[in-house]
């Protein structure tokens, strides 16, 4: 109770006090709200304890304190105004981040400020993250460009009141028979809802069956990636997927939406982030965790991508205010400084990175096997477990490594609002969409109709990159 009270003391001083460059206070921006919130603050606190200066929250619209409005701010340099000294921002915005000049590396900015103060030096070991998370985080030079916080992978949880069998589905075809027969048995019911359509039937799709959604290893082995949807597999995907919407087997719905469902017991199965798990309301003993099913027709192992989670960027406006200060202010930004780089090394540290995992459901981002964390139930352990088996058992070098394309987040709102367009046949949608349709037309059977969506999706997401390279 006294963490949430002083957590949220905090959020109120930060909400009321714009920290500027000329204090000793570090402004920090995050998106955490909830349980996410009142463990990140709590956070916060336990630093601020022995800080050189001490963190403060950045003054921000609290409506927008999500992580859409806050990489849109990130890309529009917060319209002028002071931006924080730090601020996270989620995976999506990664490539568009490291082409912003106003934020500085990760290791270069430690390694800055190590040179200002080398008594008190901190060390980055890079090492110690997972070899995924750095390499995705990581510039085309190989230095990490932001400190990863957290890693999020997709899991599937189950109302056991409804399905009661030990056998999880392994594959859809599996989760196609479980589900068939769910239906006939509770008919007023959907069996599955996805968190995010497009980040888990796109995404997460793609990674768990090592077929690529954009060229270049998906962006993390080159600055100008195209989408490259035109596998077969896509095809037979979507039609599989219009196959189980056109039985009444797939909600619609995502989101807090999807969680409410599942929680009231109007769907059966959930696929979610496992930073989700402090969001799902049902007793934790009629709730099951397994992995995302594979589809059948892939002979590759069970892969994960980076679904969610993100990194905290750091801006350079501190660090050349020092350089041009004058004797008096550089000692107040030289504790300023000392400070930034101090609590990114604390984020990285093993007793915070289990309390992370412990109390969110978000998997440390460390190599190392945690030790002995005390999760807060057995539900909180489960997802966890199902979680970091599915993001360890892949080779960095597939196109599983997550996916590092400029506009991505625009390109999953193109990827969103198409499926739905071809779920529900919607053919006004394409009609508007005909200049995208350059081989296809969206009539025909199913299988046509699956192909003109997909290339929807490529070419209107491809006039995107065309129009923001990536340099990072």
């Amino acid at each position: 109770m006294l963490k949430k009270i002083c957590a949220a003391l905090i959020l109120l001083l930060g909400g009321l006090n714009q920290v500027h460059a000329n204090t000793t206070s570090v402004s920090l921006l995050h998106p955490f709200k909830g349980p996410l919130g009142d463990a990140f603050n709590a956070l916060i606190e336990q630093y601020n304890t022995n800080a050189p200066a001490p963190i403060m929250l950045y003054s921000f619209d609290e409506a927008k304190r999500t992580y859409e409005d806050i990489h849109a701010a990130i890309q529009n340099n917060f319209d002028g105004n002071t931006p924080p000294c730090i601020v996270f921002d989620y995976e999506m915005g990664t490539a568009d981040d490291q082409n912003n000049t106003h934020l500085i590396g990760a290791e270069e900015f430690i390694e800055e400020v190590n040179k200002l103060s080398p008594m008190d030096a901190l060390k980055l070991d890079v090492e110690r993250i997972t070899p995924t998370l750095r390499r995705f985080y990581s510039d085309a030079k190989g230095r990490l460009a932001a400190i990863p916080f957290n890693s999020n992978t997709v899991v599937v949880y189950v109302n056991t009141a409804f399905f009661k069998d030990k056998h999880f589905p392994k594959t859809w075809d599996e989760f196609e028979k479980v589900a068939k027969n769910l239906k006939q048995k509770y008919p007023d019911k959907k069996i599955i809802a996805f968190g995010w359509l497009h980040g888990h039937l796109f995404d997460q799709w793609a990674a768990i069956n090592g077929t690529a959604i954009a060229s270049e290893n998906n962006g993390l082995s080159g600055q100008n990636p195209k989408l490259t949807l035109t596998n077969p597999q896509w095809t037979d995907w979507l039609v599989f997927i219009k196959n189980l919407y056109d039985q009444g087997i797939i909600g619609l719905d995502q989101g807090n939406d999807a969680e409410k469902n599942f929680n009231e017991g109007k769907t059966i199965f959930l696929a979610q982030g496992t930073g989700r798990v402090p969001f799902i309301k049902l007793d934790p003993k009629h709730v099951r965790v397994g992995l995302f099913p594979k589809f059948s027709a892939s002979k590759f192992k069970r892969y994960t991508s980076i679904s969610g989670g993100g990194a905290f960027w750091i801006y350079r406006d501190t660090l050349d205010a020092y350089h041009t200060a004058s004797s008096v202010e550089k000692d107040k930004l030289l504790l300023k400084l000392r400070s930034m780089r101090d609590f990114l090394v604390f984020l990285m540290s093993d007793n915070v990175q289990n309390q992370w995992e412990a109390d969110t459901g978000y998997l440390s981002v460390l190599a190392k096997t945690p030790q002995k964390i005390s999760y807060k139930n057995n539900l909180f352990k489960e997802t966890a477990t199902i979680g970091r088996t599915s993001r360890e058992n892949f080779s960095v070098s597939d196109v599983s490594s997550g996916i590092k394309m400029p506009h991505y987040q625009d390109i999953r709102k193109i990827q969103l609002e198409t499926l739905i367009a071809f779920l529900k046949d919607d053919k006004a949608y394409f009609d508007a969409h005909q200049k995208y349709l350059i081989q296809k037309k969206f009539e025909g059977n199913i299988h046509n109709k699956a192909e003109a969506a997909l290339e929807v999706i490529q070419n209107k997401g491809n006039e995107l990159l065309d129009a923001k390279k990536c340099t990072c």
